[in-house]
């Protein structure tokens, strides 16, 4: 994305904005921001993707006072759920909710579990584990069933046609009515966690302004339904929004604000923390988890909870079992976040340390911050030696890693480009070897001596259609071994026995 953005602008990109869902764990937007150090961004902003979806939404709607919007982001593999505040000079989330089992890949896996089961049903019994350990038929599978769900978004019925799937062809017609049977019960839970969120904001549905419903799963013509149903005062949801843009149009609403306002200390598009503003509006997110340590027991004790507005501050006084040794004066305070009440169950995020004196019954004071980016800051004090430590949770890996990373990463720029001409030989070869098949195929029925004016035998359409299969066998045993100058070869007799069939 680095290098087409710089393509694009015709100038260096230094620095980025990400929309993340807010079911990223503290821990993982740590590692995006590296990600992102290591492709060599100077700068990298961490933003929830229902924050960007608010700043797009302005875009399109005139604010002259708070207006409440609910908005449902139903991604590939996580569903987010937050209400918001629109308005007063500042976006404000009043409450919010993830789930990591509901997605549109969740929906995908249970097509083609349907899917693996009626071709078992057709073709034999134990094909259907076959065809799960087969990466090849797993991965053709999944494409046409991508775009069958895709077409039901408007359609009442769509085609689930593979070719060659275990050697074998497979077509099967997936109607609407039994996709939403398939995942009625995931639709539900959609409404379950907004209805759920509403309450946590002390919202009823009737107070919402707007409902937006983003991600490539939104358009799901019953998963629609069910929100609607939830969210009975307001009717459908907006359509005011592109599902699958609205999120990137508000993360460049941010970056476009970062890199060209001047703030007050003179600065230009600099971070100028505590304020994290776009356009008029001023940015106020929330914890997206429970954040606190483990104590006694091997419980977790919450410091910062979820919903919390940013930045959030939370200090306690921490027990001694499990973090103090005696022997050493030191202290360690393990940090977690989730939801559960035991700590082993929850995501573990870093630890601080601290040596101090000895001294008898030491009092040990922590205090957690999270300021708006998301980061971390975690402090542990002595307080009868005024002994202190503080660790900021902002980079999993040293700066002097990141260097050699980035520059590693230069090194094998070369053989990614060499991967990428690969892949898209393969493709090619692939997409043309299965045209020409399906039209010989088709072809040969209608083939006479007349309708073909004497030009090609069906011995050459044959001979075609062997070449074809040949090529498509060849792939499948080869195809993720093979370089580049291979499929260049093996398109060249493809082309050749279709000059001499006519195709």
């Amino acid at each position: 994305m680095k290098e087409i953005a710089e393509k694009y602008l015709n100038e260096p990109v230094t620095r980025a904005v990400i929309s993340l869902a807010s079911c990223a764990t503290y821990s993982q937007r740590r590692a995006i921001k590296d990600s992102g150090k290591i492709s060599g961004f100077q700068e990298v902003h961490v933003v929830n993707s229902h924050m960007t979806t608010a700043l797009a939404y302005l875009l399109l709607v005139e604010v002259f006072s708070p207006r409440r919007v609910l908005v449902i982001d139903v991604g590939a593999r996580s569903l987010s759920v937050a209400v918001l505040s629109v308005g007063n000079g500042a976006i404000r989330t009043l409450a919010q909710d993830c789930s990591t089992k509901i997605g549109g890949e969740i929906f995908q896996q249970r097509v083609i579990h349907y899917m693996e089961m009626l071709y078992e049903k057709k073709k034999g019994r134990g094909l259907a584990e076959r065809l799960r350990k087969s990466a090849n038929a797993q991965q053709k599978l999944r494409r046409e069933v991508e775009k069958a769900i895709r077409t039901l978004s408007f359609s009442e019925l769509a085609d689930v046609q593979t070719e060659s799937l275990l050697g074998e062809d497979f077509s099967e017609v997936l109607m609407q009515s039994r996709f939403e049977q398939l995942n009625m019960d995931l639709f539900q839970s959609v409404a379950d966690l907004a209805e759920t969120v509403l309450n946590r904001a002390g919202s009823r549905a009737s107070k919402l302004d707007d409902v937006l419903l983003i991600g490539g799963s939104s358009k799901i013509p019953m998963l629609r339904q069910f929100v609607a149903n939830a969210i009975l005062a307001v009717g459908q949801p907006s359509d005011m929004m592109d599902p699958d843009t609205s999120s990137v149009v508000g993360a460049a609403i941010w970056a476009g604000s970062l890199a060209n306002r001047a703030f007050d200390d003179g600065t230009i598009g600099a971070f100028k923390p505590g304020l994290l503003a776009s356009g008029n509006f001023a940015l106020v997110d929330s914890t997206s988890h429970c954040l606190g340590y483990l104590s006694k027991g091997y419980y977790f004790s919450t410091v910062i909870p979820r919903n919390e507005p940013l930045p959030a501050k939370g200090e306690v006084k921490v027990s001694l079992p499990n973090i103090y040794d005696e022997e050493v004066s030191k202290a360690t305070i393990l940090v977690f976040e989730g939801e559960q009440r035991v700590a082993e169950m929850k995501n573990f995020v870093d630890s601080v340390q601290l040596y101090f004196k000895k001294t008898f019954y030491p009092a040990l004071w922590s205090n957690f911050t999270v300021n708006h980016e998301h980061t971390i800051t975690v402090s542990l004090r002595e307080m009868k030696s005024n002994t202190i430590n503080t660790d900021i949770f902002d980079q999993r890996i040293d700066q002097q890693e990141i260097k050699r990373m980035a520059n590693r990463l230069q090194t094998f720029a070369d053989r990614d480009r060499w991967e990428a001409k690969r892949i898209e030989a393969r493709d090619d070869l692939e997409s043309l070897a299965y045209r020409m098949r399906r039209q010989v195929r088709a072809g040969k029925q209608l083939w006479t001596e007349e309708s073909s004016g004497g030009r090609s035998s069906v011995e050459d359409w044959t001979m075609a259609e062997r070449t074809a299969q040949r090529v498509i066998d060849w792939l499948e045993e080869h195809g993720a071994q093979a370089d580049a100058g291979e499929f260049v070869l093996k398109r060249r007799e493809l082309a050749l026995a279709g000059v001499k069939a006519e195709l």
